[in-house]
């Protein structure tokens, strides 16, 4: 009997554990740093980055999605070659897109963080760019952007205010809207 039962609750929980949610996103972010070498680790890039995130998936979640996030990358040194930047940036969408397809995720939303600074009062997060990508049923990029924070000068921009200003950006814009939840 028990062979019979737990398969038909596990169906039951899965159906109700996920009627009337919106998609569901993988998020991921990475890291371009610009800073002296000892700020790699910095407090404050840490912090920003996981602030960030979470914020996003915060919101997303609430607004009834399915929110997972996947590991990013710390590029450091010369980033400024715009022509490589773009390469890697359609390598690494095309990589993290079949581990989000992968996951059982709709959308993917991947976010790139430049910081800047010589030392930890000049740190700043200069810059994020983003893409959200549909992963499922046409694959197509939905929205991509790039938002320049003008607070030079070190710490102006923490993670929570960057993420208020990319979910003002997503809802705007309306991009969950096209997942029909």
């Amino acid at each position: 009997m028990k062979r019979v039962i737990l398969p038909f609750l596990a169906a039951i929980f899965c159906f109700f554990s996920t009627a009337g949610y919106g998609a569901t996103v993988m998020i991921s972010h990475d890291l371009y740093l610009n800073v002296a070498g000892n700020l790699n680790s910095s407090s404050y890039i840490t912090g920003t980055s996981i602030d960030l995130e979470s914020g996003v998936m915060d919101h997303l979640f609430d607004n009834g999605h399915i929110v997972f996030n996947t590991p990013g990358q710390v590029y450091t040194g010369n980033l400024n070659n715009e022509v490589v930047q773009r390469h890697d940036v359609q390598g690494i969408l095309a990589r993290k897109s079949r581990i989000a397809v992968n996951g059982g995720a709709d959308l993917f939303i991947y976010l790139r963080l430049y910081f800047n600074g010589e030392n930890e009062r000049s740190l700043w997060l200069s810059s994020l760019d983003y893409e959200v990508l549909r992963v499922r049923d046409e694959p197509a990029i939905l929205a991509a952007d790039h938002i320049r924070y003008d607070m030079e000068g070190g710490m102006g921009v923490n993670g929570d205010d960057a993420a208020l200003v990319l979910v003002n950006r997503f809802r705007n814009a309306a991009i969950f809207q096209e997942t029909g939840k």
